[in-house]
């Protein structure tokens, strides 16, 4: 069900005609398999906490779409925002992208996030590649922070960190 959920709903069926004798193009083969099906377009703020040598927190004002079934439900977005590290005290800009899913309580997320980063004495461009469990809109993630030239000495190779995507504008479909 979870890999029919995650594949089916770019698959258009051949439109068949109801009672009255119209079709409709746009039956996916998702909804035919779940009455629950809905689709969430939207734009909205995506908030990150986590440890990485010390705390930090970061906001990012993301595009996602999702969709949503009985029982299971994928998404994918892509964000632009900051990052505070309270340790350091630096805000860092970032830019963010991530895909997830999830079918009866279980699930997983796989992004990633690119930074400026800017300390006293150093800067340059991080990668951080990320993976995790997902429960619909919340991803608990483990991300690993890939350097460009050098390593940084004040930051961490590693970092645990809790995600949140909160819709806050919803388009129509």
């Amino acid at each position: 069900m979870f890999l029919a959920g995650f594949f089916f709903p770019a698959v258009q069926l051949n439109a068949q005609p109801d009672r009255k004798g119209n079709t409709q193009s746009d039956t996916t083969a998702h909804q035919l398999i779940s009455p629950f099906y809905q689709v969430e377009n939207s734009l909205g703020l995506q908030f990150t906490g986590g440890l990485s040598k010390g705390p930090f927190l970061g906001l990012s004002l993301t595009k996602a779409l999702y969709t949503f079934g009985e029982g299971s439900s994928h998404g994918m977005g892509a964000g632009l925002g900051a990052e505070y590290d309270f340790r350091r005290k630096t805000l860092s800009p970032k830019l963010d992208f991530w895909f997830n899913g999830f079918a009866y309580f279980i699930g997983g997320h796989i992004g990633g996030s690119a930074y400026y980063y800017r300390g006293v004495a150093d800067q340059g461009m991080i990668l951080r590649p990320m993976a995790g469990l997902n429960f619909y809109k919340l991803s608990l993630v483990y991300g690993i922070n890939l350097y460009f030239g050098r390593e940084y000495p004040a930051l961490s190779r590693h970092s645990i960190g809790l995600i949140y995507y909160f819709s806050a504008w919803k388009f129509d479909q």
